[in-house]
């Protein structure tokens, strides 16, 4: 949770410096955009990672996720069948955003504890899942802090 909120500390500054060298350009689109992503979370992180170039980290968020589901882990999977209800961004052909997704359902589970996703103390596989999980979040944090 510490190193998706790093992520989310980032998001409406994103957002806000969009919009800012968008709006004299077409002040009416730039205002619609921000205001699509400011609607809902998963929509900011998608912008996030697009602004900061992250397409490839969350292409390996969402492989390594893959590798879970393989190794027949049921948190993964149970998680992915919640992600793929959302088919616009599941089914993008824009592969990071299937990333992304699945990284905001991670978050998701852990911090709603089931009121509209998976709930991760079900799932005796979940620490082992987010364990393998870790080093590609941390690399997607750093990004967002300017580090790595």
């Amino acid at each position: 949770m510490s190193l998706y909120r790093i992520l989310e500390n980032s998001y409406l500054t994103n957002i806000k410096n969009i919009l800012m060298q968008e709006f004299d350009a077409d002040a009416t689109r730039a205002l619609k955009d921000a205001s699509e992503k400011v609607g809902a979370e998963v929509n900011q992180l998608v912008a996030l990672a697009d602004t900061l170039n992250m397409q490839a980290d969350f292409i390996a968020f969402s492989a390594e996720v893959d590798t879970q589901i393989a190794a027949n882990n049921r948190f993964m999977t149970a998680l992915d069948r919640n992600a793929a209800k959302d088919g616009k961004l599941y089914g993008s052909p824009l592969l990071h955003h299937k990333g992304v997704l699945r990284f905001y359902k991670l978050r998701c589970a852990i911090a709603h504890a089931g009121t509209s996703s998976v709930v991760y103390e079900q799932f005796a596989d979940a620490d082992a899942a987010v364990t393998t999980l870790l080093p590609v979040t941390e690399t997607i944090a750093l990004k967002c802090l300017w580090v790595s």
